[in-house]
């Protein structure tokens, strides 16, 4: 299709132009795209300079989109005090049809480092005290949170802000160690794991899902085993050590979902585990970021190749980790988890393009298995956690001034 808007746009100077919706922008637009019913204005941009992005969906859901680029020296996204006419080109269709919402997610969360009193600002420029206010605010109905037996205090405070906003709770347990014999591990990861649910549930903190280690084919928190590798006896000894977790919450008290985590998309991991008699787990939790690991194949095949998962195991899915870059690497780092068939560019629109199309991905898993996806990383630019880390630094849904970026409201569009 080859419908333009070829008129101009105006933003008047002084105050905010414009909110996130668009209402406060003073425009002169004539022939929307045929059938067009909405026009929102978002906000895309890094280090003062940004672009003005136009979004008009239509009646048959289907979304044209055109970037402008402005520039302003006040802070990102209220591009305040700013002024200029922009002539409007040929718009591009970015989505084919409306996000089939009849089946909801009911995990649609982040995982925050930046602990519960770093202040950060809306799209709009509300302040808000700690990242889960914030994530709440754009959309997001639950957090992922670790459990260390060391310091069970850190659970729980962020536990009750998630309870207090009304947010789902997804627990990682560490309960890691080294172990001088294999029944010495069975039996203290079973203890452990005893302990630290049995203090989760005297607190009330009731987790949706429980987990237990952190992607535990490569990082080996529960095992010293890892993909690569494989010694003799790797799926069976997990198998049976992610069991005796398993009695361990059912004895502790928990009655909800229980997952695996690992790190990539392979639906054989959890089919073996069930192969050697572990099989009380209902999540096989993924992580999944374009172009890392799985050979660099897209996103698209990643979320694909969960699907037997959902029809032939009965599992449902849950993308446990996600997220994509906004701007590039210094220093000559290649920017990894980029997948050009999903996102047009590495910049914040291309952030929230990744997110659209992974909760779609996810919405279309068949018997509605998707339980939901989980974003990763998305402050630790601005709070350093993993600045050290050249592979994941630029993917936070946080700008360096603390501000939201545009990806971290995708969420609104799938509630």
């Amino acid at each position: 299709m080859t419908n333009e808007l070829n008129k101009e746009l105006v933003v008047e100077s002084g105050g905010t132009v414009f909110s996130q919706n668009g209402q406060s922008l003073k425009r002169r637009i004539n022939n929307l795209p045929r059938g067009g019913s909405k026009l929102t204005v978002d906000a895309a941009s890094s280090n003062g300079c940004g672009a003005l992005v136009l979004n008009v969906t239509r009646d048959d859901g289907q979304r044209w989109e055109q970037r402008h680029a402005i520039t302003t020296t006040s802070r990102p996204y209220a591009f305040e005090n700013c002024s200029g006419k922009i002539t409007l080109g040929p718009m591009k269709l970015i989505r084919t049809k409306r996000p089939d919402t009849s089946n909801q997610l009911r995990i649609m969360g982040v995982t925050a480092y930046s602990g519960t009193s770093t202040q950060m600002r809306d799209i709009e420029g509300v302040l808000h005290p700690n990242f889960y206010s914030l994530a709440r605010g754009a959309g997001a109905n639950a957090g992922r949170i670790y459990y260390y037996p060391s310091s069970p205090q850190a659970f729980h405070d962020e536990a009750r802000i998630l309870q207090d906003k009304g947010m789902r709770i997804v627990a990682t347990l560490h309960v890691e160690g080294s172990f001088n014999t294999w029944k010495e591990a069975v039996d203290t990861i079973q203890a452990r794991t005893y302990s630290a649910v049995q203090d989760i549930i005297q607190h009330g903190r009731i987790p949706e899902v429980i987990l237990l280690g952190n992607e535990i084919n490569s990082s080996g928190p529960i095992t010293n085993f890892n993909t690569w590798d494989q010694p003799a006896g790797y799926i069976e000894r997990h198998a049976e050590l992610l069991a005796a977790g398993a009695r361990a919450m059912r004895s502790a008290g928990y009655t909800g979902k229980i997952g695996v985590h690992i790190d990539r998309s392979w639906s054989g991991f959890f089919k073996d585990l069930r192969r050697f008699n572990y099989r009380d787990f209902q999540v096989a939790a993924v992580s999944s970021y374009p172009k890392w690991g799985d050979e660099k194949n897209t996103l698209t095949e990643k979320i694909q190749a969960l699907h037997t998962l959902a029809t032939d195991d009965n599992l449902e899915i849950l993308i446990i980790e996600t997220a994509a870059p906004y701007v590039n690497k210094p220093d000559g780092w290649a920017t990894q988890d980029f997948d050009r068939d999903q996102v047009v560019e590495v910049s914040p629109l291309g952030q929230k393009m990744h997110m659209q199309r992974l909760l779609e991905l996810v919405l279309a898993i068949p018997g509605g298995k998707g339980l939901g996806v989980i974003s990763w990383g998305t402050e630790d630019l601005a709070v350093g956690v993993h600045e050290w880390d050249h592979v994941t630094w630029n993917r936070a849904q946080i700008d360096t001034n603390f501000c939201a970026l545009p990806a971290l409201y995708a969420y609104q569009e799938y509630r």
